[in-house]
């Protein structure tokens, strides 16, 4: 034998063979084509992303190409070139002012400092101290201690004297 092997006649692969025919393979939800091995996505994704290189390019040579040479390129009808500075500064300012009423409103919504609210809830449980473990391998508990005692355990001048 040379290493060459004989196929019968009439003998067709089955799908999951070497072989695979189109109609083995179907698009799915998520857009992913097994035959392709890529998705819809990320193709549409690629496109978009080639596009916006593009007109940032565009962009850049409309606000820095002087008049006169966009005017012998054949370019004649485009924006003023205030709308090159104004839109990102707009665009920064906007983020600026997002994130800083983002933070003012998250100070309006908060409790106030001392009020009983800003460190106990619904979900804040004391501790069960007096559980002995010593017969059980497991460990206590969760739970929050109060305002009042963590103050006598760190501040408590006798406490820390002894």
């Amino acid at each position: 034998m040379n290493g060459d092997a004989t196929v019968p006649e009439g003998y067709t692969p089955s799908p999951t063979e070497e072989n695979p025919t189109e109609d083995d393979y179907f698009e799915g939800d998520d857009g992913f084509n097994a035959a392709r091995g890529s998705t819809n996505l990320a193709a549409y994704g690629f496109v978009w992303y080639l596009a916006t290189f593009l007109y940032y390019i565009l962009v850049l040579l409309w606000g820095f190409l002087p008049e006169p040479l966009l005017h012998e390129l054949g370019i004649t009808y485009y924006p003023q070139k205030y709308w090159a500075v104004a839109v990102p500064a707009w665009g920064c300012l906007s983020g600026v002012f997002a994130v800083l009423t983002y933070c003012a409103f998250n100070f309006i919504s908060a409790a106030p400092l001392d009020s009983p609210q800003a460190y106990r809830d619904e979900h804040s449980d004391a501790p069960i101290l007096e559980q002995d473990l010593s017969a059980t391998d497991s460990m206590p508990p969760i739970g929050d201690l109060h305002v009042e005692e963590w103050n006598k355990l760190l501040f408590d001048k006798q406490q820390g004297q002894k």
